[in-house]
């Protein structure tokens, strides 16, 4: 019988050692969502597959399902974003994007919206026109609103009344209003201009993020809680990779080798890669860890 084909339009995740010269490949794609294959020959001269195993690159891939693990036959290369490979802070922010869309998804499952949100994302880092930072919140917070894990920001959680600001409650997911808020726990004040910040943060179409270029917002200190509430909207990432199932193990050849992501490690977020890469200043060529 023929080998099954398939086409798709994918992002590549992860790409890890396997076999020798081959490599197991995690894409995320618009038609089928999370697809992990084997890319044969990566490395050797004249490979034709090398480019699209590439981290962030947006590719069209063609497939051959096998018995065990897909097998990726052709690609043709979209866009590169050879950029963020070139800069390490927007290198960090882009990596942790794609390792939360990792671990919070299942293989083919397709998220609506997640993929063109990615690669707007990747686009609006590699412009360099807004602050890493201040997208990577876009991103987290959109991709909340994706799952339907964001924080309230418009109206009380409690009551429903719509709010300019408010007090944030971690427990609550959202604001909550004068009347609302428990007596001895006032939460975390956010201020008028807080709260319209981090909805400028979060854009209502996931394909574009014009808006935030455009305003050209910065990560900033702030005296009410603003801060906190982004340290709770990371909890809130982590919280969804701890709930979403541990993805399958993939058996290849007798049985007797695996491929298989982890599934059980803290999310790495751009800060720690950053921390690391300080760390590693001014020390001798080969101490910092791969």
């Amino acid at each position: 019988n023929p080998t099954a084909t398939y086409s798709v339009t994918g992002i590549t995740l992860v790409a890890r050692a396997f076999r020798g010269s081959q490599r197991m490949v995690t894409f995320y794609t618009r038609e089928r969502g999370l697809v992990e294959a084997v890319a044969r020959g990566i490395g050797k001269p004249g490979s034709t597959l090398s480019a699209a195993v590439e981290p962030f690159t947006l590719s069209k891939l063609f497939f051959a399902e096998g018995r065990n693990v897909d097998y990726l036959t052709q690609c043709r290369v979209i866009e590169a974003f050879y950029e963020l490979r070139r800069d390490m802070t927007r290198y960090a922010y882009a990596a942790a994007a794609c390792e939360l869309v990792l671990r919070t998804t299942e293989a083919s499952q397709v998220v609506p919206g997640l993929f063109a949100l990615l690669e707007s994302y990747l686009h609006a880092l590699e412009s360099g026109d807004a602050d890493a930072q201040v997208l990577s919140w876009s991103f987290q917070l959109s991709y909340l609103r994706l799952s339907g894990l964001a924080p309230v920001l418009d109206r009380c959680v409690e009551c429903g009344k719509q709010l300019r600001a408010g007090a944030y409650s971690a427990g609550k997911g959202g604001l909550l209003c004068t009347d609302c808020a428990p007596e001895g726990e006032p939460g975390l004040p956010l201020s008028a201009g807080s709260v319209k910040y981090l909805e400028t943060c979060r854009p209502s179409c996931a394909a574009t993020y014009a808006i935030i270029s455009t305003c050209r917002l910065r990560a900033r200190p702030s005296s009410d809680g603003s801060a906190d509430l982004m340290t709770d909207i990371r909890h809130r990432t982590n919280d969804l990779r701890r709930t979403t199932p541990a993805h399958p193990v993939i058996a290849s050849g007798t049985g007797s080798e695996r491929a298989s992501r982890t599934s059980r490690i803290p999310l790495v977020t751009a800060p720690s890669l950053l921390s690391r890469d300080r760390r590693c200043e001014g020390e001798r060529p080969g101490a910092c860890p791969p």
